[in-house]
């Protein structure tokens, strides 16, 4: 595939990186999406409901093993360190030194997603989305002073093509910019 689009979808848990970015994406433009969070569920659920990280080293080798498999244009929700981000970067440029790499931000007020993780919760019986002290580590590692909103998002603004997205818009306004507004940008170029 000719002009292979690869990148992140990043923000906090619960802003709408899988429904509000990734779906649009996968069903739009045939883009494989890595959600980490899905694959902790699948693969290391006892973590994953407690809202503690998996080791990064685990994550990056399953999303090298799903990468390797794959073909065509490929997204990860999220680096959540900058080694992580680098290691991505020069995963995809290993790969393809042509691709354009890529970051959606999808950025919103902590409060939003926690709204978006309790109704999670109750639509999809997400247990790791109904605890209060799961739903505090999840958000705490995006929004905390030092977490991923002050030292990896500005790394992936400097080294990917960046894109951004209000989070707090009603999840289908989301959805309509992401499909109309932030893919055609991507995609169509």
């Amino acid at each position: 595939m000719a002009n292979k689009k690869f990148g992140f979808i990043a923000g906090p848990s619960g802003i709408g990186k899988g429904y509000g970015v990734g779906r649009v994406m996968k069903d739009a433009h045939d883009v494989r999406v890595f959600v980490t969070g899905d694959w902790c569920r699948e693969n290391a659920e006892s973590l994953a409901n407690s809202g503690i990280l998996v080791d990064d080293d685990v994550i990056f080798q399953a999303i090298v093993d799903d990468f390797n498999n794959s073909e065509g244009h490929y997204f990860i929700d999220a680096p959540r360190s900058i080694d992580q981000a680098d290691r991505f970067i020069s995963m995809f440029l290993e790969k393809d030194p042509e691709a354009e790499i890529h970051t959606i931000h999808i950025h919103g007020k902590k409060e939003t997603c926690e709204d978006r993780l309790k109704d999670r919760a109750t639509r999809e019986g997400r247990n790791d989305d109904a605890e209060a002290d799961v739903i505090e580590r999840r958000l705490g590692n995006y929004y905390k002073d030092g977490g991923i909103h002050d030292t990896v998002i500005p790394v992936l603004k400097d080294r990917t093509k960046y894109h951004h997205i209000n989070g707090d818009e009603d999840l289908e306004l989301v959805r309509a910019m992401v499909g109309q507004e932030i893919c055609p940008k991507i995609f169509l170029n």
